[in-house]
């Protein structure tokens, strides 16, 4: 089927998805942008984000929730790396390949490719923050105040998809170095359950 605007995207299931996504101009940029090896062995980012959007459908969660959060967790796995291509470099100190604040480059893009679908403001908006956000998750730990990450984000993004789509996107990759164990995922979960944030709705657009 031919997908031109969010009405199709709802209209499509997964596969036809992923099949109009991969004849975008960012999955292409994406296909052709190489990461460090040690921790994305899969290679290019296209290939791990396909990793990511199938893990998606793994997830023990998956079945109970409803089609438009799988449609946003979706676009969420499809997009969350759009910036790595305008942002990858090779650290000339370490020869690693990083892509510094390729969430807010990737947030912008997805901000644009939602508004061309069509997409109204609140999903778009939903789907544009758990994309900034995406990579906050593991590293909960190593901020001064965990608490008050956890809180202040729920104010901004859903928790439960941002923790479901952080499990995805740490198992959906090949890699010799982990920086980002599951375990941390689990912290940030039993934050926002104990402040009472976890399952909480986009506050901003209810």
């Amino acid at each position: 089927m031919g997908v031109k605007t969010w009405t199709d995207i709802k209209l499509a299931n997964n596969s036809q998805i992923l099949e109009w996504a991969e004849t975008q101009p960012w999955a292409r940029e994406m296909a052709t942008c190489q990461q460090d090896a040690q921790w994305h062995a899969e290679g290019d980012v296209w290939t791990h984000t396909k990793m990511v959007c199938s893990e998606l459908e793994r997830l023990a969660e998956w079945p109970a929730l409803d089609r438009t959060s799988r449609i946003e967790l979706l676009f969420t796995g499809l997009l969350h790396d759009s910036g790595k291509p305008v942002t990858t470099a090779v650290d000339p100190e370490t020869s690693r390949t990083r892509s510094p604040k390729h969430a807010l480059a990737g947030a912008e893009i997805a901000r644009r490719v939602l508004r061309e679908l069509d997409c109204d403001l609140a999903t778009r908006e939903k789907i544009v923050a758990l994309v900034r956000f995406h990579g906050r998750p593991p590293y909960l730990l190593e901020k001064d105040k965990p608490e008050q990450e956890v809180i202040s984000l729920s104010w901004l993004v859903n928790n439960q998809l941002l923790y479901l789509f952080a499990l995805a996107d740490t198992r959906g990759r090949r890699a010799t170095e982990m920086s980002r164990p599951e375990e941390n995922l689990q912290f940030w979960k039993m934050v926002a359950e104990e402040r009472g944030c976890f399952d909480s709705s986009l506050r901003l657009f209810q």
